[in-house]
């Protein structure tokens, strides 16, 4: 799975589709996976967080 929105095939936000129609919040990724990497992707709907983390 990927974090692009850019590229075709299986996609984070694929899975997070559900989930997202019940928020008011949009979900973001901190952090980036590609196909041919592994790690920890961090979700948030905290967008303060989120800048926070990414500085």
């Amino acid at each position: 799975m990927t974090c692009s929105h850019k590229y075709s095939g299986a996609r984070v936000y694929d899975i997070l589709q559900e989930l997202r129609g019940r928020r008011n919040r949009a979900i973001s990724t901190i952090g980036r996976i590609n196909k041919k990497t592994s790690g920890l992707l961090l979700l948030t709907d905290d967008g303060e967080f989120l800048h926070r983390v990414i500085r």
